[in-house]
C-alpha cells in the first residue's frame, strides 16, 4: 500500500510538473486488479467461461 500512496502522489506531482521523485524506478510493481485484467486483455491469462461469467455479473 505504500508503493500505492507514492505512486499516487508521482502521479499528482507530475500533473503539476514537479514529478521528479528521486529512484522512484526503484519500486517494484505492485499488483491490483489492473495487472489481471490487462493480462487476460492481452490473452496471457485466461478464465474459465463460468468464472468470467461471475466477474461479468459482479457476483
Amino acid at each position: 500500500r505504500a508503493q500505492i500512496l507514492v505512486a499516487d502522489f508521482w502521479g499528482i506531482m507530475e500533473a503539476r510538473g514537479e514529478g521528479n521523485i528521486p529512484n522512484l524506478d526503484y519500486l517494484t510493481m505492485f499488483a491490483d486488479y489492473r495487472v489481471p485484467q490487462s493480462l487476460v486483455y492481452l490473452g496471457a491469462l485466461r478464465y474459465s467461461d463460468a468464472l468470467m461469467e461471475t466477474l461479468k455479473n459482479g457476483l
